[in-house]
C-alpha cells in the first residue's frame, strides 16, 4: 500500500526534510492501520530531534496529523481509508 505524506508550513524541517521537500511517499503492508504510519512518523521526528518523541517535544503541541478531516492518534487502530496523510501547524484562532 502506498500512503502519501505531505508536509505544509514548516512542519518538513522538524522532520529532517529539505524546506523545498513537501511531501513524500511511504509504502506499507496490506492490512496496516493508522497507528503503522504514525509510528513511522515518530521514528522519523526522533531521528532528526535527537531521539526526542513528539509527545515531550514542545512544539508537537503546535502541529496536527490528520488524515481526510479527521484528526489522527497515535493509537489510531483504524484500517487505512485514505492514501493521504496530512502534517500541518495548528493555528490556534482567537
Amino acid at each position: 500500500m502506498k500512503v502519501k505524506i505531505r508536509y505544509l508550513g514548516r512542519t518538513m524541517e522538524l522532520f529532517g526534510l529539505p524546506p523545498d521537500q513537501r511531501e513524500e511517499t511511504i509504502y506499507l503492508g496490506d492490512g496496516s492501520l493508522y497507528g503503522d504510519i504514525l509510528k513511522g512518523i515518530e521514528e522519523k521526528f526522533q531521528q532528526a530531534n535527537k531521539d526526542k518523541s513528539m509527545a515531550e517535544y514542545d512544539v508537537f503541541n503546535d502541529i496536527v496529523v490528520f488524515s481526510k478531516g479527521r484528526i489522527l492518534r497515535t493509537t489510531e487502530e483504524k484500517s487505512i481509508d485514505h492514501p493521504e496523510i496530512i502534517i500541518a501547524p495548528l493555528i490556534a484562532g482567537g
